[in-house]
């Protein structure tokens, strides 16, 4: 129920904070000045609540070796008692609010500076287990027990694309160079004793970012993958796993030209890519599906 904080070249704790329940995230704002973190609900007391901490390290506080805290907790997700989770907080563009998402499949935005809820989205219909932006704060993926991954349009908060597993998702990324975003999970940890890792599908899987469509998978981990990033040159990820191991993986010349127009799986979006009629392709898919869910609505009408 603590969160510590150390000094990279030493190793040297130089703050340990206290709060009233388990903590499973914390991040940063811009400028390493903020720091924003959630407690769990534990017993019948603690609810749960996001935190916001003001983090000086040159104006320390009475001792020398503290830095200046100064807590600014914003209001609790709901009502006392809650049993909602904070999975995962984050901050937004230039330090504009805090994202957290929760066990119930939702996001909510709060003012940094006010305590207060500004908004809210729920496309998910199990536990987000973590979300991360590209580099540029402009994109937005989330990942879900419920088996899918939704890139977000990070200023107006809208879903652009989905993913699709035959698993949880536990974790997802955005490449800084390619159209490609990352995911990763598996079979649930209790039950991995029991199965296989071939079973488990403890895998990255590769998707391109545009057309949805599954470009590869890289496999090594015999437990659910957890946690997924990419490097900032894009040139390689590193995937951590529920077996303990972290894996570094460095891309091979061949991955440049993953997902490039020649390379797709699909002969038709190839073809559009390649003379420039995707937009149109796209089009007509959406009218065919906008097609199709008006006759099942007229169906469900007639027979209800």
């Amino acid at each position: 129920m603590t969160i510590k904080t150390w000094e990279v070249m030493t190793g040297k704790c130089v703050l340990t904070i206290k709060l009233p329940g388990p903590v499973h995230t914390v991040a940063f704002a811009e400028g390493d000045r903020r720091f924003a973190c959630a407690n769990d609900p534990f017993g019948q007391e603690v609810s749960t609540a996001v935190y916001i901490f003001d983090f000086n390290l040159e104006e320390p506080s009475q001792s020398s070796t503290v830095p200046r805290v100064g807590p600014l907790p914003i209001t609790a997700l709901s009502a006392s008692g809650s049993r909602i989770k904070v999975t995962r907080v984050g901050w937004l563009p230039l330090n504009e609010g805090v994202l957290a998402s929760l066990d119930t499949g939702g996001l909510r935005r709060y003012d940094a500076e006010r305590g207060v809820l500004v908004d809210e989205w729920k496309e998910h219909e199990g536990s987000i287990s973590s979300f991360s932006f590209n580099a540029t704060k402009t994109l937005l993926i989330t990942s879900s027990h419920d088996r899918t991954a939704k890139l977000w349009d990070a200023k107006i908060m809208k879903v652009l694309r989905t993913f699709t597993a035959d698993v949880p998702l536990n974790a997802a990324c955005i490449s800084p160079i390619r159209e490609h975003v990352l995911v990763g999970g598996g079979q649930e940890a209790m039950s991995v004793t029991t199965t296989a890792s071939s079973a488990g599908k403890f895998e990255t899987r590769f998707h391109h970012m545009i057309f949805e469509n599954e470009l590869g998978r890289v496999k090594g981990h015999f437990g659910p993958i957890n946690a997924l990033a990419m490097h900032p040159d894009g040139q390689s990820y590193v995937s951590g796993a529920e077996d303990g191991y972290m894996r570094l993986h460095r891309f091979d010349p061949d991955y440049f030209s993953l997902g490039d127009e020649d390379n797709l799986d699909d002969p038709i979006l190839s073809a559009a890519m390649r003379d420039g009629t995707y937009e149109q392709l796209e089009t007509e898919e959406a009218e065919r599906l906008a097609k199709e869910a008006s006759e099942q609505a007229a169906i469900k009408a007639a027979t209800g």
